[in-house]
């Protein structure tokens, strides 16, 4: 699996611009990387099965003018096929779209190509078949990435999953707005994962800077006007990466005779001693989950309880506004909060009779951190409360008074919890008084 850039000791195609390299397509002409047509397909590896999945395109068998166009600022050659541009066989670009969304601090961020959160909302259009193929896939990259798929309600931001006439991603990575997957009736939940993965932020593993070391382009064996889909990017800037080592069973690498003149003679990738290779399209490999890892990391959540503003504690780390709550109420204090240095963080809270929190996250165990001061009461059991976490007492007959013997006294009680729903839904619950908390803090184990 690649990503553009090459500072990382892992490589995988990923393309999100932060991290998703930044890299212009390398004019590779038959001149510069030609080779022999390749033998017979029998010849080389008699066991390669001949009835392998077909390579992904966006319209099977179309051939288009090639032209080149401008794609997250940097040049591409592509197809045209009316008013999209067919990059790389599978990833189908409006016309009117290209360069919509660069600008020049995306280089360095990368952040708006980034699913945010870790969060990827989606819809599927119910005149699409065999939807199992989508819940499937999906399933297959919760279970394996900290990426999590929400059913869209409202969002600007989100993938919807439509009937193609082939497979396809109408973006790489997440271009804002509405962008699309197309499945025909012969993309399988293998080839559903692969176009999740451009939609993530792939590129196919064969257009690797580094793959000239590990496979052999047989530039002839190329059905005519389908060379655009072999060539190689080069880096252009150090903000993007290219993780791990050269992967033939990425679920993002083209097989054998992708694009051959002759499927059952000709091959147009080989291995350097010019054996075949068949498309693995089973599940994401290590190296692709290693590459989903480094775009989209264990997830910290921290939340500023109570705030409608972010707080930046001295570690440099960021609590986000109150978010994921429902019911409660919000109030602060400007007095001085002691055993902390980060005043303001305890300084909001959110307080009530019976308040939740349903924080969207992969299913994975967490350490949870919440904080606690108390704001009005100068004795104890005037405010006792319990925690639930996943529908279990995690703290139970809470007295903030009691345990601090003071009134603006921060203290913190953590614990571990596992989930297996998709969200981790925090319960609180008075007994005498409010319920109350100034932070949340969630860690992956």
């Amino acid at each position: 699996m690649k990503t553009p850039n090459r500072k990382l000791w892992k490589r995988a195609l990923f393309m999100l611009l932060i991290s998703v390299s930044i890299q212009v397509l390398t004019s590779c002409s038959k001149e510069e990387e030609s080779s022999e047509p390749l033998t017979e397909i029998e010849s080389k590896e008699p066991d390669m099965p001949q009835e392998e999945m077909p390579v992904e395109e966006a319209f099977p068998g179309y051939i288009g003018e090639v032209e080149t166009i401008s794609y997250l600022g940097q040049k591409f050659n592509a197809s045209k096929h009316g008013d999209h541009y067919i990059l790389e066989g599978d990833v189908l670009l409006a016309e009117d779209e290209l360069n919509k969304n660069f600008h020049a601090a995306g280089i360095e961020t990368g952040n708006d190509y980034r699913w945010t959160d870790n969060v990827v909302y989606y819809t599927i259009n119910p005149r699409l078949p065999d939807q199992d193929r989508v819940t499937s896939a999906i399933a297959h990259w919760e279970n394996n990435t900290n990426l999590r798929f929400v059913e869209r309600t409202d969002e600007e931001d989100y993938i919807e999953f439509i009937a193609g006439s082939g497979c396809y991603s109408t973006s790489i990575g997440k271009k804002g707005g509405r962008q699309f997957i197309g499945l025909s009736s012969r993309c399988s939940t293998g080839n559903t994962i692969h176009e999740i993965g451009h939609a993530v932020g792939f590129f196919h593993e064969q257009t690797r800077e580094d793959r000239d070391n590990h496979i052999i382009i047989h530039w002839d064996n190329i059905q005519e006007g389908r060379t655009n889909n072999f060539q190689r990017y080069s880096t252009r800037t150090e903000t993007g990466r290219d993780i791990g080592n050269f992967d033939f069973g990425s679920i993002m690498m083209y097989p054998s005779t992708a694009f051959s003149i002759d499927r059952s003679r000709f091959a147009t990738i080989t291995r350097i001693d010019s054996t075949v290779f068949a498309a693995q399209r089973n599940g994401l490999s290590e190296t692709d989950i290693e590459g989903a890892d480094f775009l989209y990391p264990r997830r910290e959540i921290r939340i500023n309880s109570g705030s409608t503003t972010s707080y930046t504690d001295d570690e440099g780390e960021i609590h986000k506004p109150d978010i994921y709550y429902t019911d409660g109420e919000v109030d602060s204090t400007t007095s001085a909060i002691a055993n902390t240095i980060s005043d303001s963080l305890f300084q909001s809270y959110r307080s009530g009779n019976s308040f939740s929190y349903s924080i969207i996250v992969p299913n994975r165990t967490y350490q949870v951190q919440l904080k606690f001061m108390e704001p009005s009461h100068n004795a104890s059991e005037l405010r006792v409360f319990d925690v639930r976490a996943e529908g279990e007492i995690q703290i139970d007959d809470l007295d903030i008074y009691a345990s601090t013997g003071e009134r603006f006294h921060a203290i913190e009680r953590s614990f571990t919890v596992e989930v297996s729903d998709g969200y981790l839904d925090l319960e609180f619950e008075a007994g005498t008084g409010d319920a109350i908390v100034s932070g949340i803090v969630i860690l992956q184990q």
